[in-house]
């Protein structure tokens, strides 16, 4: 396996960040938000999928220019527009935010709208509990789980994540997706041309399948649902 040092890979990401209109400030958040990822081996959610950021970028649907607009703001809430912008950015600056009006309250708590995906909620959960903070963090994704027994995807795998600091440099942190496994693993099997668990996923026909070479397109997300039996 090629390995590259992570410096390098950093300077990459922020490079290819900037060609598409990211400014040098939040390339290096989004940069190194990716390159830790990867470090702390989640690399499902690292500079992978990179690609994906550029080709949402080239069809407009992610505004590469980082302007998050608070709406609404007390002494311990927050609630701020994205405006569509880098996942990884707006919730990096929303932690900046937070962290003043957690040390002065004591509790603190964000909404953040017309966001983009942020990738693994761990990295930043990870930051918190760095300032002494317990994070918990989630959010919602488009549909992409049936419900059980169902064939047509209703909900999303909407991820929670939260640290708990521990006085050392190792957080005790919990980072899961509400299915059965990330979608970001299913992508890498796909890559590396490997066959999925058997109950990771999904074939068109709404049956379990451990080939992505079957999963549908639709619902290319993986599920977990337990098949249920009516009576009447």
């Amino acid at each position: 396996m090629h390995r590259s040092q992570a410096d390098r890979v950093k300077r990459l990401m922020e490079t290819i960040a900037q060609a598409v209109g990211v400014s040098r400030y939040d390339s290096g958040i989004l940069a190194e938000s990716l390159i830790v990822t990867d470090i702390k081996e989640i690399s499902t959610h690292g500079t992978s999928r990179s690609a994906t950021f550029i080709r949402r970028n080239q069809k407009g649907l992610i505004n590469p220019c980082i302007d998050i607009a608070i709406k609404q703001q007390r002494a311990a809430i927050i609630a701020v527009n994205a405006d569509n912008s880098i996942g990884q950015v707006q919730a990096s600056k929303v932690l900046d935010l937070l962290v003043p009006m957690f040390r002065s309250t004591g509790c603190a708590s964000a909404t953040i709208r017309n966001s983009q995906h942020f990738r693994a909620l761990s990295y930043f959960c990870n930051r918190a509990a760095d300032y002494g903070m317990i994070l918990l963090a989630m959010t919602h994704c488009e549909p992409s789980m049936p419900p059980a027994g169902a064939r047509e995807a209703f909900f999303g795998t909407n991820p929670i994540a939260v640290s708990f600091p521990t006085g050392k440099d190792c957080p005790i942190k919990t980072d899961l997706a509400t299915s059965v496994v990330a979608c970001g693993n299913i992508i890498l099997a796909k890559r590396q041309g490997k066959s999925v668990h058997e109950g990771w996923a999904l074939d068109s026909d709404g049956n379990s399948t451990a080939r992505w070479e079957s999963l549908s397109w639709e619902w290319f997300w993986p599920w977990h649902a337990t098949r249920v039996k009516l009576w009447h």
